[in-house]
């Protein structure tokens, strides 16, 4: 009796199942070791907008209200303005509050690692675990970029969870579970990006209807239109109701300026892709070498996600979550060597030896791993968001002095200036606010004409300036009459209106 006989029976569904759930908690400790490489702090905290989804957050848990109106910047105060994202605000202002910025770093490092396990796991059930870790590695890797403490990382897990289980309904041409509404309800509290799960609704229902018989797909397709209703609905249980949909209508509509201006709304270049250029091409290279066949609605909503990352940077993890959801069945059907069971069938060994180390170190790691996430939040390393982002002199110097006014800010202050509770110029919350021309104005004066800029600060009332050193502000401000430069460090520097003389 060969080797593969003998050890078939010992090695049972369940089994596999074992071995996969230690993979998951090895790579979750793989994926949080990476993390620690990408000094964490510095990377994690380099957004200007964490500060602002921190001061939001704080504003709504003292009050126990949500906002309606802009209360933080001076040019749009008073405007329609909600805070879409409370939810994942809270989270992160609960991380923050008994244990700084230190907190916000782990829950955030510890929402990715758990998202990219999360994704092995799913992909689990379908392919070889050897490729199934492979691919969820090479996801997290394309993902880098994206790993920022901000709101959309919460959405992460609710994204893959959304897309694996809708490809599941459309493979078993079944309508989606009803649980998946809650999923939704959830996702529209946490970031904004639910929308684009609505859209994966109507992809993913087109194939299923296409892919039944003639005589069934009304009755599939209203399965399908019953479900996206009901996700419409589900998605406006949130503070607002329906008007966190219509944000994304107002981003994507054309009228939004922070697309044209924003660089995380800008499309991608191989220069900003960097090092995941090489996974990206060395796909199309695989997919074309060995002939790759998807079918046409999957293929179509495949492309439908490419095309938001090459349009847009900040869908390169999207891209990366997603595409292997998508292709795995098509892949493992075409490739049989790809499928789990092929594993069982080829490598026995690999799941025996894995069961062995499954019970011999599950309970250890995972009292590691809790152990070492507790211990990070209590006696961790001092955090601090990126220099480069927080012109605390320039504040400090503003607070001794008692100094007051509209201020000019540079774009990347404005979330610093919110949790510092300064009224801005202009701010990170771009996807609803400084629209109209507002934008398109600032940076085509800051960027062609220069020397329109003193007549934007009259126009806005402004008496000071905070501006980032040696910038095409400082430089004007420097020439013109009537302003002098109050206070410079390394990270900005602010200039004040002196009074006229009579």
């Amino acid at each position: 009796m060969n080797i593969a006989a003998r050890i078939a029976p010992i090695v049972s569904f369940r089994d596999t199942r074992r071995v996969a759930a230690f993979l998951t908690l090895l790579l979750a400790c793989f994926f949080l070791i990476l993390l620690c490489g990408l000094r964490t702090s510095d990377y994690f905290l380099r957004d200007p907008d964490t500060y602002w989804h921190i001061a939001v957050a704080q504003r709504i848990w003292e009050t126990g209200s949500f906002p309606r109106v802009d209360e933080l910047s001076f040019t749009f105060l008073g405007r329609p303005w909600i805070a879409k994202e409370w939810l994942s605000q809270l989270i992160l202002f609960g991380a923050y509050s008994p244990d700084g910025w230190r907190g916000v770093v782990l829950i955030t490092a510890v929402t990715v690692a758990a998202t990219y396990a999360l994704l092995f796991w799913i992909l689990s059930h379908k392919m070889r675990l050897t490729v199934a870790a492979g691919v969820a590695t090479a996801a997290y890797m394309i993902s880098i970029g994206h790993f920022v403490a901000r709101p959309q990382i919460f959405a992460d897990p609710l994204i893959i969870i959304w897309c694996a289980a809708l490809v599941d309904a459309a493979e078993a041409k079944a309508p989606p579970p009803a649980w998946l509404l809650a999923i939704m309800a959830l996702w529209a509290n946490i970031h904004g990006s639910f929308t684009f799960g609505l859209l994966l609704v109507a992809a993913l229902g087109a194939e299923a209807t296409w892919a039944i018989g003639p005589g069934q797909r009304l009755r599939t397709a209203a399965r399908w239109a019953l479900f996206l209703f009901g996700a419409m609905a589900f998605a406006c249980v949130t503070p607002y109701g329906y008007r966190s949909l219509l944000v994304t209508y107002q981003l994507f509509g054309g009228a939004n300026e922070a697309i044209r201006h924003i660089t995380e709304w800008r499309p991608v270049t191989l220069d900003v892709l960097g090092f995941n250029e090489g996974f990206i091409f060395a796909l199309l290279f695989l997919s074309l070498y060995f002939g790759v066949r998807v079918g046409f609605w999957r293929l179509l909503t495949t492309l439908g996600v490419a095309y938001l990352m090459l349009a847009h940077i900040r869908f390169t993890s999207l891209f990366g979550m997603l595409t292997p959801l998508l292709l795995a069945t098509p892949l493992t059907d075409q490739y049989p060597f790809l499928r789990l069971s092929s594993q069982l069938r080829s490598d026995p060994r690999f799941f025996v030896a894995m069961l062995g180390a499954a019970r011999t170190l599950r309970y250890p790691l995972s009292v590691a791993l809790i152990s070492g996430v507790v211990l990070f939040a209590a006696y961790g390393p001092a955090m601090l968001p990126r220099k480069a982002i927080t012109p605390q002199g320039a504040i400090d110097y503003i607070r001794a002095r008692q100094l007051s006014g509209n201020i000019y800010n540079f774009y990347d202050f404005g979330g610093y200036l919110i949790f510092s509770g300064i009224k801005t110029f202009i701010d990170g919350r771009s996807d609803q606010l400084f629209q109209k021309g507002f934008m398109s104005r600032l940076y085509d004066i800051v960027e062609r004409h220069p020397k329109q800029f003193g007549q934007l600060l009259d126009q806005y009332d402004i008496s000071l300036a905070l501006v980032a050193p040696d910038s095409a502000e400082s430089q004007e401000l420097a020439r013109l009459p009537g302003w002098s430069r109050a206070y410079v460090d390394d990270v900005s520097e602010l200039y004040q209106k002196m009074p006229a003389r009579d």
